[in-house]
């Protein structure tokens, strides 16, 4: 049975993949040595990297859904097969028509799973792109460790840190505009892939 709501992601995954781009804008210039002129930017990529483990451990899901519908599919095709060859030995009128709707509903719904499939892969595929994008920034001492005793309610967003957020002479960088861009739309639907709405 195909799921009616596959092509609009969880809740869950939008609000990671929102979290992880908002964090991902604020974060604070940092040197080589870890000094920022942020007093909390190590928690700022501590958080970002919690933030993009919880979206990889959603791309994981996406992937696992695919591969159990590329087995549905090749499972409904091997039925495909069974029916054409039965059909063949049928003589009766009857029979052959129930054949031939029993093959029709199967292409329905391999129909449908290809479907699914194409919209999985583009999840994917950006949900990658997303983890790509964000991974090039890191804290510079390996792992970053967040001061548990910090209200996360006080770190910056993008919405009250602008100070933070690093800038080029032309305004956000090339990979702050790729972030803006990613997610606005599904390239071939006119879809908004973290909300599942159709764009007007």
């Amino acid at each position: 049975m195909v799921n009616s709501g596959f092509n609009k992601p969880p809740r869950k995954l939008r609000e990671c993949i929102e979290d992880l781009q908002q964090t991902y804008r604020v974060l604070p210039k940092v040197d080589k040595d870890g000094y920022s002129e942020c007093p909390f930017a190590e928690d700022i990529y501590a958080k970002k990297q919690r933030h993009e483990l919880e979206v990889a451990n959603h791309l994981d899901r996406l992937k696992h859904e695919k591969n159990e519908v590329i087995k549905k599919i090749h499972a409904l095709k091997n039925t495909l097969t069974i029916i054409d060859s039965d059909r063949e030995s049928i003589h009766n009128l009857s029979a052959y028509e129930k054949y031939e709707q029993a093959e029709e509903k199967k292409r329905k719904e391999i129909k449908c799973l290809r479907a699914q499939l194409e919209r999985l892969q583009l999840q994917i595929n950006d949900l990658e792109i997303l983890l790509g994008i964000t991974g090039k920034k890191k804290w510079p001492n390996g792992n970053p460790e967040s001061d548990a005793s910090l209200n996360s309610s006080i770190l910056p967003t993008a919405d009250r840190t602008r100070q933070y957020t690093p800038r080029t002479k032309t305004g956000l960088s090339g990979l702050q505009r790729s972030m803006d861009n990613l997610f606005s739309s599904d390239r071939n639907r006119n879809i908004n892939v973290s909300t599942g709405e159709k764009l007007k």
